[in-house]
This record gives structure tokens, sequence and C-alpha cells, in this order.
């Protein structure tokens, strides 16, 4: 017997309990759990809010994340204050940042204390297209919401504020 039609037969015998699993979920901790629950729930949104993002504007989640932050932040921060407020290294906020200053959203100044110290603002172009976009996002936010109640969702709320206060995350 040849080894391919050996390999066919075993394969045809195997049903779906005999499926190895990439891990058995009921042997995790609660909080262990749920920390891989709040991590694929996240990663997946994140994911499919670019892929949605990308489709009907002119920007990514991260260049959309790096807009906000230079519209609400303190006028005169920096690439450094903005990769440490968004959590990414300087490297992706430089890349983001020539990306959307190339593109006409962002436009580059300098402080009155530091002349050294280059600090972004928003154009009008910048502006037009975060109003725009945020309409998106925010539909796109109740999508992903809706399959939970208020109280559920302030619930869900209330424990990432919690947790958010107990890692001192301003």
């Amino acid at each position: 017997m040849r080894v391919s039609s050996v390999r066919k037969k075993s394969e045809a015998a195997r049903t779906d309990k005999d499926e190895p699993k990439m891990c058995d979920m009921g042997q995790m901790s609660k909080p262990y759990l749920a920390m891989c629950h709040f991590h694929e729930v996240y990663s997946q949104a994140v994911k499919r809010l670019d892929v949605v993002l990308q489709e009907k504007t002119p920007l990514t989640f991260s260049q959309y994340l790096l807009l906000t932050k230079v519209k609400y932040c303190e006028k005169d921060s920096s690439q450094g204050d903005l990769a440490r407020e968004l959590q990414i290294t300087e490297a992706a906020v430089s890349r983001h940042m020539r990306s959307l200053l190339k593109s006409g959203f962002l436009e580059r100044g300098h402080t009155e204390k530091n002349r050294r110290r280059t600090i972004l603002s928003l154009t009008k172009k910048g502006l037009s297209t975060l109003i725009e976009t945020d309409t998106i996002v925010e539909a796109y936010i109740k999508k992903l919401f809706s399959p939970l109640t208020v109280k559920e969702l302030t619930s869900l709320t209330d424990i990432l504020a919690r947790l958010k206060n107990y890692l001192h995350i301003a």
C-alpha cells in the first residue's frame, strides 16, 4: 500500500472530536480567559475597523488615531508625546506623520519657546477628513456594541474604567 493511500484512509477516519485544539479554554483561569477574550475582541474589532476606514476614507485606523490626538492634545505636543499617548514607537508616529503631511492632513510648525521642537497641527483638509471619519467610526462602534444592552455596556465600561485605574492609565 502506498503512503498516500494510507494517509487518505487515516484522514477519512478522523472525526471532528479527534481534531487537535489550540488550547483547552476550560483549563484556563477566569482572569486569563477574560484577557484572552478581551485581546481577541479588541484585535478583531481594530482589524475590521481598519478595513472599513480604508474602504470609505483615505485613512488607516492608526492614522485616524494620530489625527485625533493632534486635534485634542496640547498644542505643543511633540512626536515623542504622541508616541507615548498612542502607545506606539516614535518610528511609527514618524511614518504616519510623513504620510499625513504628504497627503495634506497635517502641517508642521515650531513652538515659540523652542524653535527646534516640531509640532503638528491639522489642516482644513485634515479637520474635515477627521470629522467625516469620526462619523464612520461612531457608526462602527455602535454596530460593534449593538448586541449588548445598555446595562451590559454600562457594566463593561465601568469594569474597563476600574482596570484602567488599577493600571494607573491616565
